[in-house]
């Protein structure tokens, strides 16, 4: 398993490269995780719905795709300067 860090700076690469070479693949990628992160969230605020250990791996998906969304928007951010 990478650092954190480490995770975070491959990850950042990846989507830099994207978005220079399919720039379509992108934005379709940045919508998919912004709906990701209304479904989680939706998960996690119906109290009803899923027992303990599905509701921590929703959360772990809510955090992942809330920070792969915000590392988009800052790499969305730094092209437009």
């Amino acid at each position: 398993m990478k650092h954190p860090l480490l995770h975070n700076f491959s990850q950042q690469q990846e989507l830099k490269t994207l978005l220079r070479n399919n720039p379509d693949k992108f934005l379709a990628d940045y919508t998919l995780a912004k709906n990701n992160i209304s479904r989680y969230q939706s998960y996690l605020n119906n109290q009803k719905k899923g027992d303990k250990q599905q509701r921590t791996g929703w959360q772990t998906c809510l955090n992942e795709h809330t920070e792969k969304a915000n590392l988009m928007t800052t790499i969305l951010k730094e092209t437009q300067q």
